[in-house]
């Protein structure tokens, strides 16, 4: 159903203003243009509304046909009351049209209403005229974007979800990356020196001869060795003097560090992730070369390759834990000798009951 109030004015230019749009989607013509003014919010889009919708005039053979003076005067008579009807199509014309008819017939027409007013569709589907096609109306549209907006309270509630949800979330992802980074470490290291011993093997021969067994090596003594049998088959960043068991500080590239030194017991190696000396489960791990087994004995382990510290072991995965034991890898351990052999037993991998 529409509804339209027609006003000629401003030199033949036709206003209007629309209550409902055309259901069917039937075409109105008119001559020169047209300017929609104050639409029914209800029914049609601010866009619409605001818009003025110009229209070229039609060749000679496609202009529509305006109203006669007979169709106006009757139109005029009948103002009061509605005059055309046809397929739900309502029209009421309640205001004076100029006496100016610029247009002329149409070869053909089609449809005829009440009165004489016909509405031909045009034979050409665009630059005449206005399709009007049904739309949701505009108050429902309004509503649901009124209520599309977030309160202040709902964005600080969103805020304190995601907050919650971080301070569980994050803590976890860092620990899970420090101890990616920690096995990655571990293992490239302990590749790295055995890689050296192979290397060196091939140029020094057979490694059990290496070592000076029970002698404690000296500064000196211990730098000569690390020149002649490791560092010349390995990249080092540099190398300095500590005061622990006169050994040495060895910077690889990655900014990690491994102490070495030699006692009556054979080779000691601490490995540091961080590259300081910081003793505890998630920094330091211990490894050995030409270490004896235990302290009663003199038979010794890895005499040719560096292996995880494993001095005074039985054996057995819940020694290595165990806290009775000094270098048992365990919270708060102070030594934590035995952490990187759990790790190695666990395929490089940090065990989920590690001590982190």
């Amino acid at each position: 159903m529409l509804k339209l109030n027609y006003r000629l004015k401003n030199r033949g230019l036709l206003k209007g203003s629309c209550s409902r749009y055309l259901v069917d989607g039937t075409r109105l013509f008119h001559c020169g243009e047209i300017k929609l003014n104050k639409c029914h919010p209800e029914l049609v889009s601010a866009f619409q509304a605001e818009r003025t919708a110009k229209y070229p005039l039609l060749e000679e053979r496609d202009r529509v046909r305006c109203l006669t003076e007979q169709e106006k005067s009757e139109i005029l008579r009948s103002s009061s009351t509605d005059v055309l009807q046809s397929d739900g199509l309502s029209l009421r014309m309640t205001n004076v049209f100029d006496n100016h008819n610029k247009c002329r017939h149409p070869e053909r027409s089609e449809g005829s209403l009440a009165g004489g007013l016909r509405i031909t569709p045009s034979p050409r589907e665009e630059g005449v005229g206005e399709r009007v096609f049904p739309f949701a109306k505009i108050k429902p549209l309004k509503r649901i974007m009124q209520k599309s907006a977030f309160t202040l309270a709902e964005v600080l509630i969103t805020l304190g979800i995601i907050g919650v949800v971080a301070a569980i979330t994050i803590p976890s992802l860092v620990t899970n990356y420090q101890k990616h980074v920690v096995e990655t470490k571990l293992a490239r290291f302990n590749s790295t020196m055995n890689q050296a011993m192979r290397l060196s093997m091939a140029d020094n021969g057979d490694p059990d001869s290496w070592v000076e067994r029970y002698h404690t090596y000296s500064y000196a003594e211990t730098l000569e060795f690390v020149n002649t049998y490791f560092l010349p088959y390995m990249n080092i960043l540099k190398m300095q003097s500590n005061s622990i068991k006169n050994g040495l500080d060895i910077i690889l590239l990655d900014g990690s560090m491994f102490q070495f030194s030699i006692d009556v017991d054979g080779a000691d190696i601490i490995y540091y992730i961080n590259g300081k000396r910081e003793i505890n489960s998630r920094n330091s791990f211990s490894f050995q070369f030409s270490k004896r087994i235990d302290w009663s004995t003199k038979e010794v382990n890895s005499s040719n390759f560096i292996e995880p510290y494993i001095l005074n072991w039985d054996g057995n995965i819940s020694h290595l834990t165990s806290s009775g034991i000094f270098r048992a890898c365990k919270k708060g351990c102070t030594n934590c000798g035995y952490c990187t052999k759990l790790i190695q037993l666990n395929g490089w991998k940090i065990p989920k009951d590690y001590p982190w």
